[in-house]
């Protein structure tokens, strides 16, 4: 929602008043859709060090019915131009349980995440709440997976991740091995919904 100068100015304002560590990790979420690269430029030069995609699902069928188009080579197009500029953390929030969506085209999904090499990798499974959320109502309760595929999704998901080396942290995060938060999840790190 904001131009690169309003980030810009953000930071700077938070600079002013906070004293960070040399090595601070700097996190900002972004809508590939949306973003443009002058303000992953602006996120870079002002210190962000990782980026966090919402990708939802790539299969079109899912996009289609979940009413979010996005396309991979957007989202791949905004990590790769935030890796060129040494914001090399990426964590990704994939989702489950969306309209059209199975195990299959799911995992697929996660396939191409991983040509990302994200830092952190989140499958949360979709809550319809029309209720709560308006535009949810264009998704009818009949197009959402059953319980039963809902559970075979997020397990294959886990199977996937843990079986191309990621660490699980909690009950929906995947780590690979070589970040501070998978060493964390090994000692000390716990992490519940």
């Amino acid at each position: 929602m904001l131009t690169p100068d309003e980030f810009s100015t953000v930071i700077a304002r938070l600079l002013q008043r906070f004293r960070l560590t040399e090595n601070a990790e700097i996190s900002i979420e972004i809508e590939p859709h949306t973003t443009t690269d002058a303000f992953i430029d602006s996120c870079v030069e002002a210190g962000v060090t990782r980026f966090s995609l919402g990708i939802q699902g790539l299969s079109p069928a899912v996009q289609k019915a979940a009413n979010r188009i996005q396309p991979f080579y957007t989202t791949s197009r905004f990590a790769n131009r935030g890796k060129d500029h040494d914001a090399t953390d990426i964590n990704v929030n994939l989702m489950y349980r969306l309209p059209a969506q199975t195990a299959e085209n799911f995992l697929d999904t996660i396939d191409k995440t991983l040509t990302l090499m994200p830092t952190w990798i989140a499958p949360f499974g979709y809550a319809h709440a029309p209720w709560m959320k308006t535009h949810m109502l264009l998704i009818g309760d009949k197009a959402l997976p059953n319980a039963e595929s809902r559970w075979k999704q997020a397990k294959s998901a886990e199977s996937q991740l843990t079986a191309r080396g990621y660490v699980t942290v909690g009950m929906d995060h995947f780590a690979r091995p070589d970040t501070p938060l998978a060493t964390a999840a090994v000692k000390t790190l716990r992490r519940i919904f």
